[in-house]
């Protein structure tokens, strides 16, 4: 069994549409734990609604207050039981068998804690993958050919696993308890910016590996939750967050390389 996370905000047809597609492609079995950040009454009820009618396990939380992504994913937490949780952004789209290929490693390695798939989108930073880049389409995707272009792109990817310096928030697999005693996410950062990126370095701090699954494909319509704060708070918020992380963690091997790829995130897809 193995939990599966997503906080939203409002934008409950993309969040059907990502729910939708991960029951159709998990192969292994799976409970839905689906945080609502304090949406407005009738897009929870939207989300709720389609839950009940599909025939997945799942979990629904709602809070009360709008807290951003840290509390979201901290409260989902509260509910998720299996030996792994997989965390995913609820403007994604997971491809055929993408729960499965994330957990495989995670038991055959067991120094390796945390894995993500591969991604089309450039502020996915070591995840981003340029044979990719062409799959971008703005939310809906119209047909289901397009879909089934997505998973075509996953099966032609090759196989394995590639070590890396970070992962991030966008999707990742870990095990529940571990990422419970390394306390989630850390507090220092407002929400939405960063703390995946610290998490990684703690886990590689205490020597454990992070990886990214080659052939496992989930599509990222990118910056969908957050493009609906204004440009000036984004941008205070991501500067601070981005000043107590390299205080922290500067020192740590590939961080030149994080910062060139953060650089070709923002010329790519500005916030």
């Amino acid at each position: 069994m193995v939990d599966v996370l997503i906080p939203f905000f409002n934008k409950s047809e993309l969040t059907i549409q990502c729910l939708d597609s991960i029951i159709h492609a998990m192969t292994l079995d799976c409970v839905l734990v689906v945080v609502d950040d304090g949406s407005d009454a009738h897009e929870c009820e939207k989300v709720l609604s389609y839950l009940n009618r599909c025939e997945a396990a799942f979990k629904f939380i709602k809070k009360e207050f709008n807290e951003g992504f840290k509390k979201t994913v901290r409260e989902g937490m509260r509910h998720c039981e299996s030996k792994y949780v997989i965390l995913l952004n609820n403007d994604t789209i997971p491809t055929i068998a993408f729960d499965s290929k994330l957990i495989e490693v995670l038991e055959r390695f067991t120094d390796v804690k945390a894995a993500g798939p591969v991604s089309n989108h450039p502020t996915d930073l070591f995840q981003f993958r340029e044979s990719l880049q062409h799959l971008r389409f703005e939310f809906p995707l119209p047909t289901d050919d397009q879909k089934q272009l997505l998973n075509s792109a996953a099966a032609g990817l090759k196989k394995g696993f590639t070590y890396t310096s970070y992962l991030t928030g966008m999707c990742f697999a870990i095990n529940r308890q571990f990422f419970e005693d390394l306390g989630i996410f850390d507090d220092v950062y407002e929400h939405g910016y960063f703390e995946d990126l610290d998490l990684c370095c703690q886990i590689r701090k205490i020597e454990y590996k992070l990886a990214i699954i080659e052939d496992c494909f989930v599509f990222h319509y990118g910056h969908s939750t957050y493009r609906q704060k204004a440009t000036e708070e984004k941008h205070r918020i991501i500067w601070r967050n981005f000043d107590k992380f390299t205080e922290r963690w500067s020192h740590m091997a590939g961080h030149q390389e994080l910062l060139l790829k953060m650089e070709f995130a923002g010329k790519h897809d500005p916030i």
